[in-house]
């Protein structure tokens, strides 16, 4: 996280908060950029590795980790291909409902793709 406020600062002379909605603003709107910006690019594979490692910390059994992986999955297959942020923010709040607390497998079966 520190490396990005760094990067945002050092490049785009604003704070994280401020370059994380100004291009969610221009990218809801549909607007194009009006200064010059660098746009960062957020690998997957570090929000992977935290969503396993929670996984094994709130189901330690092995049978709903694997439930739950499934579902993480697919929740994220999903946010990969939203077309809005607001539609990813929603699957985000899913993804922090999924995590906040140990819930049944049931409550989210609804969200597994066959």
């Amino acid at each position: 996280m520190a490396l990005i406020q760094s990067d945002c600062k050092a490049f785009n002379i604003m704070n994280l908060s401020s370059y994380i909605q100004y291009m969610y603003k221009r990218y809801e709107n549909k607007t194009s950029v009006k200064k010059n910006i660098t746009i960062n690019h957020i690998c997957s594979s570090r929000f992977i590795k935290t969503m396993i490692q929670k996984i094994k910390k709130c189901y330690p059994d092995g049978k709903k980790q694997k439930h739950m992986r499934s579902i993480a999955a697919s929740l994220l297959a999903n946010m990969l291909h939203c077309n809005y942020v607001s539609a990813a923010a929603a699957v985000y709040d899913l993804f922090v409902k999924l995590f906040e607390n140990e819930y049944e497998v049931n409550d989210f079966n609804h969200l597994i793709q066959s």
